[in-house]
């Protein structure tokens, strides 16, 4: 049996949040689809789904959802992994997660939300999402968005009952915290949380752990606590830990709309790198193409041209991107891939179904694919300056690993 269940509305977010568990286990799996996958190994402890449902409408996600859950079999606990910044649709998942877990004529389990991350500087408090402290709807970030930044945890979860759980709760004795979240279930409300700091996190999930069948709703963070509560491997399980070796050829593919990858990317062309622009309009036509990548620099960087976003074509751009860039890329080549749908969508056109995190640093994780090659994926907006650089440096200059 599968201890632990993760659901994630895009790829990255599903190798982010796996990629938590590697300081417990090894046993860890990402299927890129909720679709019939190869089976997990029979001792895989973590199994991750990417449903793809950032952007889908209720109905759309209500079926991923039941799909995962029917392949998934019997897991002992089930994490949402939805966005930090809370883009995308995550009250559809809360919705649809908890109504495929609740049997007839039963009442629906608790449903426990905290998006903080507390390591990137992204928080809760008074139920208002906050980057380095400010709350998020006076960023810029959700630039790139169909609808307005939440203002309140209401708003960031429209249509459902929400409530919201201050920190002095959150940080109070656990009988009282349970004794909320048991009545919130049993209300049929949503509890959205605050946190700070790991401790809270940890507050969460110890408190979620002694209501039968709760789901924890959350990112990067949230999945960390949940690692830290899983028991580790056996100390006698001793294994050599997988990892990639020195990659000869590096493609990055910059499909997010982060503003900060910009610079990333000037960084990896002053060091080097070839950089393929490829325009919008000709994305959207079909008519893009790559050069041979042969006889480009060892790292070549592909990116849609520089161009005011526009939410409206943004799924049809990341499929074209993707349409673009995998009949060029080499076999031999490691992926660097920055943004969930983008991930997604070049892994679907080569055919890679399930990934094995074994590396992870600062939201970037290092998988080994089913077929053999290795990728590296990221969200866009976890970036700074020299974020991809240091990951190409690594892939073409993996460090040492010892066994553990």
């Amino acid at each position: 049996m599968t201890e632990q269940l993760i659901l994630a509305d895009d790829l990255s977010g599903a190798s982010e949040a796996a990629a938590q568990f590697l300081l417990r286990t090894t046993r860890i799996q990402v299927n890129c689809s909720p679709q019939p996958q190869p089976q997990p190994a029979a001792d895989t402890r973590v199994l991750c789904i990417d449903l793809d449902t950032r952007h889908e409408p209720q109905p759309a996600v209500t079926g991923q959802v039941r799909t995962a859950l029917a392949s998934a079999g019997c897991p002992q606990h089930v994490l949402v992994k939805v966005d930090s910044l809370l883009r995308g649709t995550p009250e559809h998942l809360v919705r649809a997660v908890r109504e495929a877990l609740t049997p007839p004529g039963s009442l629906a389990p608790a449903a426990v939300v905290c998006p903080a991350t507390p390591a990137l500087g992204r928080t809760v408090v008074d139920g208002v999402v906050r980057v380095a402290g400010r709350p998020l709807h006076e960023t810029d970030l959700w630039h790139a968005e169909h609808r307005t930044p939440p203002r309140s945890a209401a708003e960031a979860l429209p249509g459902l009952d929400v409530v919201d759980v201050p920190l002095d709760l959150v940080r109070g004795p656990r009988n009282r915290l349970v004794a909320v979240l048991h009545d919130a279930a049993r209300a049929g409300r949503t509890c959205f949380c605050d946190a700070e700091v790991d401790a809270d996190l940890d507050a969460l999930v110890a408190a979620a752990a002694e209501l039968p069948g709760a789901v924890l709703v959350g990112a990067g963070g949230l999945a960390a606590a949940a690692a830290r509560a899983l028991p580790p491997d056996a100390q006698e399980r001793s294994v050599c830990r997988d990892t990639a070796a020195s990659a000869p050829r590096v493609l990055v593919v910059a499909g997010s709309a982060a503003p900060s990858l910009a610079s990333e990317v000037a960084e990896l062309a002053a060091a080097g790198a070839d950089l393929v622009e490829l325009t919008v309009a000709d994305l959207l036509a079909g008519s893009a193409r790559l050069p041979d990548l042969g006889a480009t620099a060892p790292v070549t960087v592909v990116r849609p041209a520089a161009a005011p976003v526009d939410p409206s074509v943004s799924t049809r751009l990341v499929a074209a991107l993707a349409e673009a860039v995998a009949p060029a890329a080499p076999p031999t080549a490691a992926l660097v891939l920055t943004g969930g749908e983008t991930a997604r969508a070049v892994l679907d056109r080569l055919g890679v179904r399930s990934l094995r995190p074994v590396h992870a640093d600062a939201g970037a994780v290092t998988a080994l694919a089913d077929d053999g090659r290795t990728v590296v994926t990221r969200p866009g907006s976890f970036g700074h300056g020299a974020a991809l650089a240091d990951i190409v440096t690594t892939l073409t200059h993996p460090p040492h690993q010892e066994p553990s």
